[in-house]
């Protein structure tokens, strides 16, 4: 293969990197929104928040791939193996096209970080609400612990054997 279609190659590489960055970042800033929203308890708003977030996840998903696939026919090129990591092609690459994908591999590899460590953040203080009001919730009423409502809010006696319906599966 000619020199020229390897520098396409790699540039479109590097620019599936850099929209790839940009994508995370842009999910990292609707992370930060909903963790707001759901201080505030504006429940609305965070609606929307969710579906841009639900969007963006899917577009880092198909960029995600392609980078994938634009990093596998690199190596390819070079007849590397396609499971073979980032090192293994540098040796091949240019000390220019190395700077600049090692550069944007990293800058990835942050974003990336950033949004596990706001997503970790936010489910923190998720469970932790949570079990608080669980836990005031059953020693304001002690008496409604274990017990099983109706769908019109009596309760019922409990059976000897009861089911448990994950309506989730």
């Amino acid at each position: 293969m000619k020199n020229k279609d390897i520098n396409q190659m790699l540039a479109n590489y590097v620019s599936i990197l850099k929209a790839e960055t940009g994508l995370f970042s842009a999910f990292s800033t609707l992370l930060e929104t909903l963790r707001v929203f759901v201080k505030k308890r504006e429940w609305q708003t965070l609606e929307k928040t969710v579906e841009a977030l639900d969007s963006t996840g899917g577009d880092i998903i198909k960029l995600e791939n392609a980078r994938h696939s634009a990093f596998c026919m690199l190596k390819e090129q070079y007849g590397i193996s396609p499971d073979a990591p980032l090192k293994l092609l540098s040796p091949h690459l240019g000390d220019e096209w190395n700077r600049e994908i090692t550069g944007h591999s990293v800058k990835l590899k942050l974003e990336v970080i950033k949004v596990q460590t706001q997503a970790k953040s936010l489910e923190g203080y998720i469970r932790s609400v949570s079990g608080f009001l669980t836990r005031f919730f059953e020693e304001l009423y002690p008496h409604t612990k274990g017990k099983i409502y109706s769908r019109k809010g009596k309760a019922k006696e409990n059976s000897e054997n009861p089911y448990i319906v994950n309506h989730q599966l």
